[in-house]
């Protein structure tokens, strides 16, 4: 199991994980996007990189879209329910996700 005891901890693996061109070209698709699914696009493919393709290779996850939704992010063999992750995408075109 993993030791994340600072912030620099989890920017580490997030950068492992992501690089700036990704981020770079998420944002490039986001500016340029013409409708929602634009935009969901742009993110599965954030998401894809950091938990399915760059993944911590002991914790394998999958990445579906059941019953109509954007996408759904399941660890793909069972694991411990205390470690359990799962993400449920919905993308919206417009959202401001600044504070």
């Amino acid at each position: 199991m993993m030791n994340l005891n600072t912030t620099s901890d989890i920017e580490n693996i997030v950068k492992k994980r992501i690089t700036k061109k990704s981020v770079t070209i998420l944002h490039q698709k986001l500016a340029l996007k013409k409708n929602e699914k634009d935009v969901e696009g742009a993110w599965r493919e954030i998401f894809t990189e950091y938990f399915l393709k760059n993944n911590n290779k002991t914790e394998k996850y999958i990445l579906t879209s059941p019953y109509g939704t954007d996408g759904f992010i399941t660890p793909k063999e069972n694991i411990s329910l205390v470690f359990a992750l799962r993400i449920l995408l919905e993308f919206k075109d417009g959202t401001n996700l600044t504070f």
